[in-house]
């Protein structure tokens, strides 16, 4: 019995699974859809080789899908380079290196289909085997040509190797090395070699070869985060949007990148503080959070608040901030960065000193009791106002980075979802195939009905009250958190009251504070448990309200915590988990709402929280 066809249709699988799965992590990177492509073509040499490696076909037929094959090993060396500039991040200055790349392929491509390349087809125990014109010259110009393409690949990944002072960097550089150069070897020589001097005991398989690269994709991903969606690309779209100054510093105390915020408020142009130090951009009469306490401090607990500086421009002039660091590690817990993020306290200062000055006019009229009221009151309402906008812009610029995601995944899954509609109608209603393409139409639509939900919860709030439905809040939230809450093995219970009462608000304030809560159940629990949210109208002296009750059995609270919860920056989570500010602005958006919250937990029980907003009457 001949395998071989059983195994390329197998690897075939392979090679689109992992396809769709690569530009499914990031369809917006160059290097995934460039990997995608990669698969693509790997995957048109598989499916080709099935009728190759065939022992039942024709050899009219196995030279018509030898061809059809050419088009994967003739294209995939060409994109294995272009996957080496991508990852070197090398700009191709010179249109040159396109004549260089496509021309000779489709030189080729009209030798190969033309008969002038390969000589004949026999037939083994495997299938067909090929042989190649080895007195041609175009035989040996093609030989040439791809061990130039190899070696200019293992120049540039090699170069990098030498230069990169990043070590997650310089490891994805070495795999991408190795594997090039294992299945470079091994496919010329078991593809070309051994058919050029009629050796034919061995089956041409360097398609299988090729599985090198999946190995390397799937480890790189799992070890590295290869081809994912990171924090630090999503960080260009929320370096343009934030009014505040944030910084990206690597492990080395060199600037990464500034928003345009800092380049304004610093008098730089655009790129002149990339790769300086960031001791520079500090004044020497203040604190310097990259030196001596401050930055043991950095460096042993993750994180720096509120450290007053002074930044200077490039002039001279010294501006007063309020300083917040955080440092960022991979998986393997290997310092990457750390994320500088800084406030102009000018303005503050001016309001803080004129508040001052108020309250030393007033003191003369008014007792030692009255005056602290005062100045509490004033410091307590500039410290809310602070934190309040330094998350608000924060949750702009994420808004406005999943409303790009929505969009980008609009239209391309609306076309899948027509162009399954229409294959359907060509099939009996009656058939498993009609069945399979319902199930997958359903499937489609649930994530159309995610994108919507996700594409409607990042529009900016208009900052209007309208009437508003708690229950269709609850359900717009969960919609898209409930995957990753599954994911957990945490079920979700809801006990939503049919006729509850609507109330006068924000819908996408209200989302945030549904989605805060909950996010923060999750931590709570890890895995393994259950968050019941339940819904109802009640009544008590102060008047008519509707309470939303989100219960865990998470690892609870104990007093001390119960009460910094609502602090600003108070957070229980490791480095790297979150900066404290979601459950402070539970507690900003309800004091807008004229809304009220109260937390019941114990330490090992869980924790139950309970909002109630007045209910239109």
């Amino acid at each position: 019995m001949n395998i071989f066809p059983l195994i390329h249709f197998s690897v075939f699988l392979i090679y689109i699974y992992l396809m769709l799965f690569i530009i499914w992590k990031n369809p917006r990177a160059w290097l995934n859809r460039t990997f995608s492509i990669l698969f693509a073509m790997l995957s048109v040499w598989s499916f080709s080789f099935m009728f190759v490696h065939n022992t039942s076909v024709s050899e009219e037929t196995a030279s018509i899908f030898m061809k059809i094959a050419s088009v994967g090993w003739l294209g995939d060396m060409i994109v294995m380079l272009w996957i080496a500039f991508l990852f070197v991040k090398r700009r191709i200055r010179s249109w040159m290196i396109f004549v260089f790349m496509f021309l000779p392929l489709m030189i080729f491509s009209y030798y190969i289909w033309t008969d002038q390349l390969i000589s004949g087809f026999s037939k083994y125990y495997y299938g067909w085997g090929l042989s190649y014109y080895t007195d041609a010259p175009i035989f040996y110009i093609w030989v040439g040509y791809y061990a130039v393409v190899v070696m200019i690949q293992m120049y540039l990944l090699g170069d990098c190797i030498l230069k990169t002072t990043n070590s997650v960097e310089k490891k994805k550089a070495w795999l991408i090395f190795i594997c090039s150069g294992i299945t470079a070897l091994a496919g010329t020589t078991i593809d070309v070699f051994l058919p050029a001097i009629n050796f034919h005991l061995i089956p041409d398989l360097a398609d299988i070869v090729f599985l090198i690269w999946a190995i390397f994709v799937i480890y790189a991903i799992v070890r590295y985060n290869f081809l994912v969606l990171t924090p630090k690309l999503a960080a260009v779209d929320i370096l343009a949007t934030m009014a505040d100054s944030l910084i990206l510093v690597s492990p080395e105390g060199k600037i990464i990148s500034a928003n345009q915020y800092t380049l304004d408020l610093l008098n730089y142009e655009k790129g002149a503080l990339a790769g300086k130090s960031i001791k520079m951009l500090f004044s020497e009469q203040k604190e310097n959070p990259f030196t001596g306490s401050n930055l043991r401090e950095l460096t042993d607990k993750g994180s720096l608040r509120d450290l007053d500086v002074s930044y200077r421009t490039k002039n001279g002039k010294e501006i007063p901030m309020s300083f917040s660091g955080s440092t960022m590690k991979d998986k393997a817990g290997n310092l990457v960065g750390v994320v500088c993020i800084s406030r102009d306290m000018r303005e503050i200062n001016r309001l803080i000193q004129k508040e001052k000055e108020l309250a030393v006019t007033e003191a003369v009229v008014r007792t030692e009791h009255e005056k602290a009221q005062e100045l509490t009151r004033a410091y307590s309402k500039l410290e809310s106002t602070q934190a309040i906008l330094v998350q608000s812009e924060k949750l702009r610029a994420l808004g406005q980075l999943g409303a790009d995601v929505a969009y980008e995944l609009k239209n391309p899954l609306e076309g899948i979802i027509c162009l399954m509609g229409a294959y359907k109608n060509k099939l009996s209603e009656a058939s498993e195939e009609c069945d399979d393409i319902q199930e997958m139409e359903k499937g489609l639509e649930f994530m159309a009905r995610i994108i919507k939900d996700l594409s409607d919860f990042t529009k900016e709030s208009t900052g209007e009250f309208t009437k508003v439905d708690c229950n269709e809040i609850i359900y717009s939230t969960l919609s898209f958190v409930t995957n990753r809450i599954i994911r957990n093995r945490i079920k979700i219970k809801k006990n939503l009251e049919k006729d509850l009462s609507f109330v006068l608000g924000d819908e996408r304030q209200l989302q945030q504070l549904i989605m805060n809560i909950v996010n923060n159940a999750r931590d709570a629990i890890g895995s393994d448990g259950v968050i019941k949210i339940s819904t109802s109208n009640i009544e008590t002296e102060k008047g008519q309200f509707v309470e939303i009750k989100i219960e865990d059995n998470g690892s609870g609270m104990d007093k001390d915590v119960r009460d910094k919860i609502f602090d600003h920056f108070f957070t229980t989570k490791r480095p790297g988990g979150g900066v404290g500010l979601g459950l402070s602005m539970v507690h900003a958006i309800l004091r807008i709402h004229k809304g009220e919250i109260n937390v019941k937990s114990e330490k090992e029980n869980g924790t139950i929280f309970i909002i109630r907003l007045p209910a239109l009457k």
